[in-house]
């Protein structure tokens, strides 16, 4: 799978060294076994979390804020439905508008969304 950072990303708040991760297997959103970082800071209040790998990121996706390309990510399942939204594929910003920018599917459709990249 191939890498999205070239080294360890900085926590955007208190600019320490985000710590490499990866997913459980038993991840109910499609992402098992997906590497990423997050801070683990314990003072730290910034929720930084972001993926090192290229799913989700796609042409067109609509672009964050800060220029920086997004990425569609599941971010809530719903009885039965996922409900994908798009986030700044580096973390370094919370667009708050293009969080709104969703869609729901089924879990029977996820595999394939996987498959292409596309979440």
């Amino acid at each position: 799978m191939p890498q999205y950072f070239t080294g360890p990303p900085k926590c955007p708040k208190c600019k320490k060294v985000a710590e490499y991760d990866i997913t459980s297997d038993d991840n109910c959103k499609g992402n098992e076994g997906r590497p990423y970082y997050k801070c683990n800071d314990g003072e730290c209040t910034y929720p930084f979390f972001v993926f090192d790998d290229e799913r989700g990121i796609v042409g067109t996706n609509p672009p964050c804020d800060c220029g920086r390309p997004t990425r569609r990510v599941i971010s809530t399942v719903e009885q039965g439905l996922l409900k994908s939204s798009f986030f700044c594929a580096t973390g370094v910003c919370r667009p708050n508008d293009l969080r709104n920018l969703h869609d729901k599917f089924h879990r029977d459709d996820l595999q394939e969304l996987i498959q292409k990249g596309h979440v």
